[in-house]
């Protein structure tokens, strides 16, 4: 169990997906075409950090595991007017390091000990649509794919639990395809709610019965934007995913702390 956890919250945290912490600002959460207003900045206890920048462009890192596991993200508009805007998230990442490290024995290790891990490049697209259904509400759409080279010599498993394996898939099969759809909004005064389901098609390993894994994750969640810097998200993810060995059903819980500053905060 212990090491099953490690697993989900170590890649929960450095492939974030809905789950992270709605912003503060202008945008209503991970999942939306929305970005921060340039020269805003937010860090998450759990979510990443985001750097809003000029040229409707928004930089996404998680500063606590960036040297162990590099990635960089970006998240580009390219389109936004009238009620609806458009954009594209990129995320490039090297996980090798981190696995390697979970490849031990004792507390922490969630691999097995002679794990030959491959060099890992994992690259992530999106295309994101936002409809604003008024000014505190929103209904986004998303559709991505993740794409994986593995070089030099691999024994590496699967990692056969909840969020880990379907971020995972690529690493092996080379993709993974994935679609999204969510809704933001106030629901009272500074209290905030979101609803995203996401949906996951996974290449199946050789020598699995089926060509195709799924996972679908469902995830509401309350945000409470006590000021312009802080904010406290808390929710649930329910997991139903398709496995090598079979299905399984998970719910984890969410929470998350988001401070920010600048543009004229």
């Amino acid at each position: 169990m212990i090491r099953a956890l490690t697993i989900v919250v170590v890649i929960g945290l450095i492939w974030p997906s809905s789950a992270a912490a709605e912003s503060t600002r202008s945008a209503w959460s991970a999942d939306t075409a929305d970005l921060l207003p340039a020269g805003r900045t937010e860090v998450g206890l759990f979510g990443p950090a985001r750097v809003g920048l000029q040229g409707d462009v928004e930089l996404q890192a998680h500063p606590l595991w960036f040297f162990l596991a590099p990635h960089m993200g970006a998240k580009w508009r390219h389109h936004s007017g009238g009620s609806w805007s458009v954009a594209s998230r990129h995320t490039l990442s090297y996980p090798t390091p981190l696995l390697s490290v979970l490849s031990r024995e004792g507390t922490g290790g969630v691999l097995p000990v002679e794990t030959e891990v491959p060099h890992i490049i994992n690259l992530t697209q999106d295309i994101l649509a936002t409809y604003a259904l008024r000014e505190d509400q929103r209904l986004s759409a998303r559709l991505g794919a993740r794409l994986a080279a593995a070089l030099g010599e691999s024994t590496l498993p699967t990692i056969d639990v909840p969020l880990a394996y379907s971020r995972g898939a690529a690493w092996h099969e080379g993709f993974a395809l994935e679609a999204g759809l969510s809704w933001s909004g106030r629901v009272v005064a500074t209290l905030f709610g979101g609803l995203a389901l996401d949906l996951f098609l996974l290449p199946a390993p050789e020598g699995s019965a089926d060509d195709w894994h799924h996972a679908v994750e469902l995830t509401p969640q309350l945000t409470w934007r006590i000021s312009d810097s802080w904010a406290l998200m808390a929710g649930a993810k329910f997991v139903q995913g398709s496995y090598p060995f079979g299905e399984q059903s998970h719910v984890l819980p969410l929470f998350d702390v988001t401070y920010g500053w600048g543009a004229d905060d």
